[in-house]
């Protein structure tokens, strides 16, 4: 992880489905790909954090999510799926 230094402070970089917003003083954990970019979570529809993401392997490890977990919030799951309390 690196903070970020002022230069770089009010960037956003832009690729594919994302938006990577960095600040100074917000540390980035880099993909565990192995690419080195920055990266964050990606969730299903319904909030629930899916994998680690950067702007390199987005598409690649969303791929293997069926469509409607990405998009519909009532997708058919096999397995209750319960609300925090």
């Amino acid at each position: 992880m690196r903070i970020i230094e002022a230069p770089e402070a009010a960037r956003e970089v832009r690729a594919s489905s994302i938006v990577i917003e960095t600040r100074v003083g917000v540390m980035e954990r880099p993909c565990p790909c192995g690419s080195g970019f920055p990266s964050q979570w990606e969730y299903d529809a319904r909030g629930i954090p899916l994998c680690r993401v950067c702007v390199k392997c987005v598409e690649e490890k969303l791929a293997g999510f069926r469509p409607d977990v990405l998009t519909d919030p009532n997708y058919w799951t096999d397995e209750p799926v319960e609300e925090d309390e």
